[in-house]
């Protein structure tokens, strides 16, 4: 072969291989508040990303209107990822009120996020070397989510409906059937006048996953979870509305160190090291983190919350 050919297939590998061990992040963030709608989306190499997004929306007739009628809607969507945690939050609400007639509201927010991130275990023996084993990682959740009761008065013709849910993936997770559509994991609450049905187990507590790998190869795991909130409905003849949803992945998926490495029989594997991107130790746990309130805070999400209290009555 030509030392031309040679030497263009040699890099060419070498910039597949770097391509496979810088990893790849993804957070998409979606909000609606009746007329402000606003999008983020982003994939880029690596294993950090951050966004927020909040919309609103106040509405009200105009002077000397035949039905006097107002609104407000809110929504906000956050989404932090790394290699070893991801935090999402996403919350709609819709208030209104119309004296005469019907008068539809909603509000809708997502955040979605994911990350791959690359690993070398070296064989500690040459027994070992080309052959497949299991990382076993206990991963550290916690998420709910917080919807308001649906309702309709076939009087005034005021209607309440509404859906949130949370849901994560990960590399050698189990899946639960309810959750499917979402996730393989999720809480997925959805309520209006015919009632309220709940799905998944729920999302919190320590869940250890296997990620298998080859010792002595690159190998990758991902993570993945997804926040969901959407409200919707009609205020009518003197009928007040108000109506949340909440979906609180506040500081999920963490990681929570390596607490064994397994051959392919399943036996435990001594003397092992593990190698991944520059900064990454994948061998200690993330810290239980203590800003998220500051966080949420930054982003005007108490302060929305705050203004609660000058808004119309919630329906009962």
């Amino acid at each position: 072969m030509d030392i031309r050919a040679v030497t263009l297939v040699l890099a060419t590998l070498a910039s597949s291989a770097a391509s496979a061990q810088q990893g790849q992040v993804t957070l998409n963030l979606f909000v609606n508040a009746y007329h402000d709608q606003k999008s983020f989306s982003e994939t880029i190499p690596g294993t950090l990303l951050q966004g927020s997004l909040q919309a609103e929306d106040h509405t009200m007739s105009p002077p000397g209107s035949s039905s006097v009628y107002s609104s407000d809607h809110y929504a906000t969507a956050f989404g932090s990822v790394d290699a070893k945690q991801i935090s999402l939050f996403s919350s709609a609400r819709h208030v209104a009120s119309i004296d005469q007639g019907t008068y539809g509201v909603g509000g809708l927010a997502s955040a979605d996020a994911s990350v791959t991130v690359p690993f070398l275990i070296p064989s500690p023996n040459a027994a070992l070397t080309g052959t497949t084993g299991s990382m076993i990682v206990p991963l550290i959740v916690t998420g709910d989510v917080t919807l308001d009761t649906g309702f309709y008065n076939p009087v005034t013709f005021a209607i309440t409906d509404g859906r949130a849910w949370v849901g994560f993936n990960a590399t050698g997770l189990s899946t639960n059937p309810d959750c499917t559509t979402i996730a393989q994991q999720c809480r997925d609450v959805s309520s209006d006048f015919q009632g309220t049905v709940v799905k998944g187990n729920g999302v919190a507590g320590t869940w250890n996953v296997s990620i298998p790998f080859q010792f002595g190869s690159w190998s990758s795991y991902t993570l993945s979870a997804t926040t969901y909130a959407k409200v919707g409905g009609n205020a009518g003849w003197g009928q007040s509305v108000d109506h949340e949803g909440t979906a609180d992945f506040s500081h999920t998926l963490r990681w929570g160190g390596i607490s064994a490495v397994l051959d392919a029989q399943g036996n435990p594997v001594t003397g092992w090291t593990i190698k991944s991107l520059p900064g990454i130790d994948l061998t200690t746990p993330v810290p239980e983190p203590g800003t998220w309130a500051l966080m949420l805070a930054g982003l005007g999400v108490f302060g929305w919350k705050l203004r609660r209290s000058g808004l119309a009555p919630r329906c009962p």
